[in-house]
């Protein structure tokens, strides 16, 4: 705490000195996040219930400036397949297990579609097949990711550490769950703009996968880019824009009578907001940072 907060070299290393650090005039950072908090509290549990309490009490001073504290918790993403480029999904869920407490408990659960019993029922998959196992390091995880691509059977392969389910692996995409996985901006802030605040804070090149099927129909419209710098916005309107399919900015009358006007970002901006259902950004760093962004997850998480 000493060294990443900055405290002076008197600093005692007691709670009483703790508080007095952190109100004096310098008092905290404007964000403190902690990561690995769920680890602290099985391994102290008194010293990290004194620790928030500090930071709780801080919260409560009037003239202290103000401190965003936020404790990591565990966190769920959702991938469609379509949002990651080949062999992804393996590498993924290679990185998410590998620091996992091993050994991990596998289950590999087999559907059959069955054929139609009534008229207008949707119902067709039943569970057939479980089988079960333990991987015990990270060569053996490769064995169970091989998914059936029958198109009257599909597969999920689940993996499990002592206390959760780790990942979920199928056909239609990769769901992770865990401590690694953090909300950088909540539901009800996001945009373009705090996504990319984000984003470019990595090292370039920074790859994009734009997912727009929502806006005009069900077809999955994926789209590529590289981002080489942090001038987004020119990305999507040199790149982006030449490539999509836009409907005509003005009205329909007004469009037969006078040549549609070019798109702008700002154009894009309003038509393919994430939070319209099936669409999504994904931006993964040459730092091998993830950001994703959709209706789904709820949020901008980082990974």
């Amino acid at each position: 705490m000493k060294d990443q907060l900055g405290f002076p070299n008197h600093y005692g290393e007691n709670w009483a000195a703790f508080w007095d650090v952190i109100t004096d005039e310098n008092g905290l950072p404007d964000i403190v996040e902690f990561v690995g908090w769920d680890v602290l509290t099985q391994r102290l549990p008194d010293e990290a219930g004194q620790l928030k309490a500090c930071f709780t009490d801080y919260g409560k001073e009037a003239g202290l400036k103000p401190c965003h504290v936020t404790y990591d918790s565990v966190q769920m993403v959702i991938l469609p397949s379509h949002a990651l480029q080949e062999g992804e999904a393996l590498r993924l869920i290679h990185r998410h297990v590998a620091g996992a407490t091993f050994p991990l408990r596998v289950e590999r659960k087999t559907s059959s579609l069955q054929p139609k019993r009534y008229r207008f029922s949707t119902e067709r998959w039943e569970e057939s097949s479980v089988t079960e196992g333990n991987v015990d390091n990270l060569e053996a995880v490769d064995s169970w990711l091989t998914l059936n691509d029958d198109g009257n059977q599909k597969d999920v392969v689940i993996f499990s550490d002592k206390t959760d389910w780790l990942l979920s692996y199928y056909p239609d995409g990769l769901t992770l769950q865990g401590t690694q996985i953090e909300v950088v901006e909540p539901a009800d802030t996001v945009d373009y703009e705090t996504f990319f605040q984000h984003v470019i804070r990595g090292a370039y090149p920074i790859e994009l996968t734009f997912c727009l099927s929502g806006t005009f129909g069900p077809t999955e419209k994926v789209y590529r880019l590289t981002l080489n710098d942090t001038n987004w916005e020119r990305l999507i309107e040199e790149e982006l824009l030449p490539q999509l399919d836009l409907p005509k900015t003005r009205g329909f009358w007004q469009s037969l009578a006078r040549p549609t006007e070019p798109q702008t970002g700002e154009t894009f901006l309003g038509e393919f907001h994430p939070n319209i259902f099936g669409n999504f950004v994904l931006a993964h760093s040459a730092d091998d940072c993830y950001h994703f962004f959709d209706h789904i997850n709820l949020a901008i998480k980082r990974f």
